[in-house]
């Protein structure tokens, strides 16, 4: 069997394994408990919220764009980590109207 090399990121929040953007078309609605199950990352994706529960370490994270990774959203400078969930935001929008401007 051949051996699965992890990458990690260096985050403002710590270190972090990197992971593909989340893909939710691949996500399935588990109905016990209410929530979308992403069977690469094993976490349970809260549509209302935004945010992947991971039952292993039993936390709530956010998936970061921009390092590619998922971050706690507990723990320490819980400021900067919604300041970077908001830049993330800004630039998914400057995008989608770039885009839209061109056709």
């Amino acid at each position: 069997m051949p051996k699965i090399e992890i990458s990690f990121v260096t985050t403002p929040f710590g270190k972090f394994e990197i992971f593909p953007h989340p893909k939710p078309e691949k996500f399935q609605f588990e109905p016990t408990s209410g929530y979308f199950y992403d069977s690469l990352t094993r976490y349970y994706f809260d549509k209302e919220s935004g945010y992947f529960y991971c039952s292993k370490q039993k936390a709530w994270k956010f998936y970061s764009w921009t390092y590619d990774t998922y971050i706690p959203c507990q723990g320490e400078d819980k400021d900067g980590k919604k300041k970077l969930q908001l830049w993330e935001l800004d630039q998914k929008k400057e995008f989608i109207n770039k885009v839209l401007n061109i056709l």
